[in-house]
Order: structure tokens, then sequence, then C-alpha cells
């Protein structure tokens, strides 16, 4: 197993940087070290293994392999003319590429994407990067005719290599000719484009919620912090209206209103906890608090979901709540009311993630916002009579941006993380500081002192960790579940 050499063609210089004139992906590729090459014929091995250990095929099973066989607008033939039909152990001695593709097509297309998926052979790592889920493979393949690109794309993306890459994901279109370099570059490109995308949906939805922020903070001069969010509440119905009445979201045929009750109990207690943070405490340092919502998940997770939290996510968590100390600075001039309501909200919020992840498992994104809606608004009409003041008509302005920019903002937060990786693009989230910073010197003067950037930067660090730790055990479960069950024969 010891590696004796690489070599590189074209030639691969890195002191050459004058190539980069003439060819920059030569220059600047290895394809030695750097290059994703199709399995060829090796991976008929596992395609055989799969389809004996799923029950597609037995040993002694025979496929024709007289003719070549035409999938999508590919035409699969052998090149050694054995036409005839070949048992499983023939296709193998053979390595007949007809034989091999039938014995695929019979097991089916979700048997060969958990292959691909879940880790039956050593590809899978380099396949779960670019395999999509499976219900959008198969929604790919109906697009793509009746045979769908290949309806057993999870092993033949690695058998076929690049020369499928256009029919499998159009943005990893190939020119006629390009060779696996350039497919193994395409790839990477495809995985950054996704990954800037969500970036871009994220940065501008942060400054959707700082702009969400500001309104709700100005319209703080004139009316009470549970009045501006029933005002969101009951806005938001409005908006819904349309909705309800064409029959999209039907609240009232919910089989877990009792649930959603809940989770609308805690989300409103957030609500409002947070726009009286954002009355109380500069913007920024509103924002920089927020920030401590993820360690208080980790701290629910362990307590209430029974979870096994690890030392290293604990050390993430405590050092953050130690970075949440920094900001607050308790012992100079006593805690802050607003820091207190601020860190209410955070642990509040990390308990309203919680219940809607539980809601999410079988209710829709629009069933769960229309729900919050209704039961917000029914909770919070008390409460805003009791201290109900009459804006101005720049306040029934701020009013309805409030309910626009945060539903915008929310629209865009789930976009960001459709199109990346939560490990990839939830750094972004944290430019919400810098933005707030700004707004809060632009509107009103306020610059954080030092102690907020040190402790914010200690619970951004830490939340990122903490993310980085959940992504990649996230993952593990994935492949995990994936996994194909192996049966032991008697």
């Amino acid at each position: 197993g010891e590696i004796l050499g690489l070599v590189s063609l074209p030639d691969y210089d890195p002191k050459m940087l004058s190539s980069l004139a003439v060819d920059r992906d030569q220059a600047l590729f290895n394809r030695s070290t750097l290059g994703v090459y199709e399995m060829g014929s090796t991976f008929k091995l596992f395609t055989t293994a799969m389809a004996l250990e799923s029950g597609a095929a037995q040993i002694d099973s025979t496929f024709d392999a007289a003719e070549p066989i035409k999938i999508g607008r590919f035409t699969i033939s052998d090149y050694h003319g054995l036409k005839r039909s070949l048992s499983v152990a023939e296709i193998m001695v053979h390595s007949s590429n007809i034989g091999a593709a039938k014995m695929a097509l019979q097991a089916g297309t979700e048997t060969l994407w958990l292959d691909a998926a879940g880790g039956l052979h050593g590809a899978a790592d380099g396949a779960r990067r670019f395999l999509p889920a499976l219900d959008q493979w198969f929604s790919r393949e109906r697009r793509s005719g009746p045979a769908g690109p290949l309806p057993f794309t999870g092993g033949w993306f690695v058998y076929l290599g690049y020369e499928l890459a256009s029919e499998i994901e159009p943005r990893l279109w190939l020119p006629p000719g390009a060779g696996p370099a350039a497919f193994a570059c395409r790839v990477r490109s495809a995985a950054l484009y996704d990954h800037a995308t969500g970036a871009l949906w994220l940065v501008a939805g942060g400054f959707i919620f700082t702009t969400n922020g500001a309104m709700i903070r100005t319209l703080s001069f004139e009316i009470e912090g549970v009045q501006t969010a029933f005002f969101r509440g009951f806005f938001s119905v409005v908006f819904l209206i349309p909705m309800i009445a064409s029959g999209k979201v039907k609240p009232w045929t919910s089989k877990h209103l009792q649930g959603h009750f809940w989770r609308t109990s805690m989300g409103t207690v957030s609500m409002v906890l947070g726009f009286y943070a954002l009355a109380m405490l500069p913007l920024a340092d509103a924002t920089a608090l927020a920030f401590s919502q993820p360690l208080f998940s980790v701290v629910l997770a362990a307590v209430v979901l029974g979870e096994k939290v690890r030392w290293r996510r604990w050390t993430a968590t405590i050092v953050g709540f130690v970075g949440v100390l920094v900001m607050v600075r308790p012992g100079s001039q006593g805690l802050q009311p607003g820091a207190i309501v601020a860190l209410c909200n955070a642990m509040s919020v990390a308990v309203s993630i919680l219940l809607v992840r539980r809601l999410s498992a079988t209710e829709t994104p629009l069933m769960i916002l229309t729900q919050f809606a209704l039961f917000s608004t029914l909770f919070l009409i008390g409460p805003a009579i009791w201290f109900w003041k009459w804006p101005s008509a720049f306040g029934w302005a701020l009013a309805v941006g409030v309910a626009i920019s945060a539903t915008m903002g929310q629209y865009f937060w789930v976009q960001a993380f459709a199109h990346g990786e939560m490990s990839a693009v939830a750094p972004f989230d944290y430019l919400r500081l810098p933005f707030a910073v700004f707004v809060g010197w632009m509107l009103w003067g306020d610059m954080p002192v030092i102690w907020t950037y040190v402790g914010a930067s200690i619970v951004i660090a830490s939340a990122l960790y903490i993310a980085y730790r959940e992504a990649t055990l996230a993952r593990e479960r994935r492949a995990l579940a994936a996994r194909p069950a192996v049966v032991k024969a008697p």
C-alpha cells in the first residue's frame, strides 16, 4: 500500500507562475494529489455486492448481455463481444458493462442511492458531496425523461464518472473531451457555488433582521413592546389570509394543536422579551447577547432531550458563557436589567427552537408559521389593549414594516440553509453584529464599549465551534442511518 511515486500530466510546477498567463488551471492544479477519478470497472464489484445483499440477484442469476442497451442518451455496450447471457460470476470475470447495468437496474434506484450515500464502498465520502437527496434524485430523473439520466445514478455516477456530470447536475456541465481532472474542479466549484449562494442569502437576511430590530427599537419610543409584538402577529395574519382563503394552508386541519399551542406560547414569550431587550439596550448589545442562544441549546439538549454532549461541546459552552459574563460585566455597574431580559430572550428562543424541531417532523413550515401568527395574536390581544397607545402615522408604518421585514428575514434565512450546508453558511449570520453597530451608530450615535466586542468574539467563536461539532455529528448520523442493513445468513 505504500505510495512510491506521483506523476502529474500536464506538468505541474508551483514555481513557474508565468504559466498562469497561458493556462491557469494547468498551473494551479496538481492532478496527482488533487484529482478525483472515476473508479471504472472496479465499481462493478460493489454493484454486484449490493445486488446480492439486497436480494435483487442471486449468485446463479443470469442477465442477457447479447445486445447494447440504451439508457437516457447513453449506450451501454461491451468491448469483449460476448453476445450471450451471463451469470453474475461471468459478469465479474468478463467485466460486462451490459450485465452490470442490468443488474443495477433490477436492484432499483433507492437501493443504489443508499449504497452510494451510506458508505458500502470507499467512494462514499466523495459521492456524498454531490449526491442529491433521494426525493430530488427521483425528480431529476423524471425531468430527464422516462428513464432519467440513469435509474441507478448512485452507482454509475462513480462508474461513468465525468461523462455523466451534465446529466446529473447542470452546474457540473463539461465540454466534450473534458477529463476527470476538470470534473473534479467542477465538483468543487458547484459546492462553492452552493455555499456562496447560501452565504449571500444569509447576509441579506441578517441585514433585514438588523433593519427589523432598528424599527422595533424606534417604535419602542411610542408604544410598549407587547403592543409591537401584537402588531407583528396581527399583520402577519393579514398577510396570510390570501393563503388561508385559497386553501394553501388549512390551520384548522392540524392534528397537533397542542404542540402549536406550547410552541407559540414560548415563541410569544421570546418575541416579547426580544422586543423589550431592543428597547432597553443599544442595538449592538442586544444583538451580541442574542448570539448566546446556541449555548442554551446545548444545555437544553443535554438536560431536556437527554442528548449525549461530550466534553468538546461542554467546553465550548462554558467558554461561551464566560464571553457572556465579559459582555454584561455584572460587577462593574451592576447587572443591567436589559441584559437580563436579553439573556432570558436567548434562553426562550432555544426552547422555542426545540419545540419547532419537534413539530417539523409532522408539520410544514407554512403550517407552523400560520399557527404561530394566529395563536400569538390571540395571546397578545389582551395585554396589547391593556398597554394600548395610539401610534403616530410613522408608528403605524413602522408596525407594518416590522411584520414585513420579520417575514422576509425568515424567508431569507430558510433559503440560506436550503442552498448551503449549515457549517459553511452559519458563520455569516454573525455579520449581524457589525450591521447592528453601524445602524445603531447612524440612528442613535450608540457605540459599544470594548468589552462588548471582546465578549461577543468569545461567544461567536464558541457558537461556531458548537455548530461545527453538531454538523459533524449530524453527517455521521445520516451516514449511519443510510447504510444498508446487513443480514447475516444463518
